[in-house]
């Protein structure tokens, strides 16, 4: 008898563990849903296909390719040292997160001398210094070489530093704007709810009898 019954609890755990477990109504699995993929893979630096477009936009790398300034900023940094400046950004928390610790990278000071060569120079009042952390240290680098460490597109790099010079805290409002497929194209619930009423529709004009 006992083993029989052991027999029988055993069968009864595979039974078990073979049938999947229902999902509970009501429960959104969120990990799942494509955009909330593309999202998590875009906050680690990660390739991902665009849900917009179905394009696949490639990993972000800061390795292959340096400087071209006198000072040879990214040759500075080695390869061990350049993928922990890349890891203290993408490392999966948030956008707004993520563009604060860049904008504590950059420091906005102001220019006292103009000396240019031009005969109309364009006179500006204040400018941008960037920087990389090696180690515990900050090493000032130049605007192309920060771009390259720390993976950033130049679009990038001129709005934080126009919400620098603002006093200005990042905000992400990717997936809130209005140009999106089928938002700007949306009729005002004022004209469907008007669209509806009889008094508001077109009277027809009633066909006259052919003499």
């Amino acid at each position: 008898m006992t083993s029989e019954s052991s027999f029988n609890d055993s069968t009864d755990n595979k039974s078990e563990a073979e049938t999947p477990k229902k999902k509970k109504r009501g429960v959104r699995n969120i990990h799942l849903y494509k955009k909330e993929k593309q999202k998590s893979q875009r906050l680690l630096g990660q390739s991902y296909v665009s849900t917009s477009t179905g394009r696949l936009v490639p990993a972000k790398s800061n390795s292959n390719s340096d400087c071209l300034c006198k000072r040879n900023c990214t040759q500075q940094f080695s390869t061990e040292e350049k993928q922990q400046l890349f890891e203290s950004v993408y490392n999966g928390r948030p956008k707004n997160e993520q563009d604060i610790y860049i904008m504590s990278l950059i420091e906005y000071a102001k220019i006292n001398r103009h000396r240019s060569k031009r005969e109309n120079p364009k006179k500006r009042d204040s400018t941008f210094i960037y920087f990389a952390m090696k180690g515990n240290e900050k090493i000032r680098v130049c605007r192309q070489a920060f771009s390259i460490l720390y993976a950033i597109k130049g679009k990038a790099i001129f709005r934080l530093t126009s919400l620098k010079s603002e006093g200005k805290l990042p905000e992400d409002k990717r997936g809130r704007h209005r140009n999106r497929a089928g938002v700007g194209n949306r009729r005002p619930v004022d004209y469907l709810g008007a669209a509806r009423k009889p008094e508001v529709r077109k009277k027809k004009i009633p066909k006259q009898k052919a003499i």
